[in-house]
């Protein structure tokens, strides 16, 4: 599952919810798509718009940070690319809640 979730392969999620016992509707009211949508996902559409992914992550209540949707890493330290930002945004990084 973590590696569906960092390549961002939504349908692999979906399939592995249903291998689950969790049905597609369900799947459909949690992420705020409709059973169809889910379904063509499923079948191999991809999903690359951000919000639509910040509604799968937050619906599914998966840290946005698994599937890269996030400045900042599950521990908290930045994680983007330029590791020199990281010592530059004290102040930031508090009023976000990520001190």
């Amino acid at each position: 599952m973590r590696a569906a979730l960092a390549l961002r392969d939504i349908g692999a999620v979906y399939r592995a919810l249903t291998g689950l016992g969790v049905s597609q509707r369900q799947i459909a009211t949690l992420v705020g798509q409709s059973q169809s949508e889910v379904a063509e996902i499923i079948k191999g559409r991809t999903v690359t718009d951000y919000r639509v992914l910040e509604r799968v992550a937050e619906g599914l209540g998966i840290p946005r940070e698994r599937m890269g949707l996030s400045w900042w890493a599950a521990d908290g330290n930045y994680a983007g690319q330029d590791q020199t930002y990281a010592g530059e945004d004290a102040g930031l990084r508090t009023a976000l809640g990520h001190s």
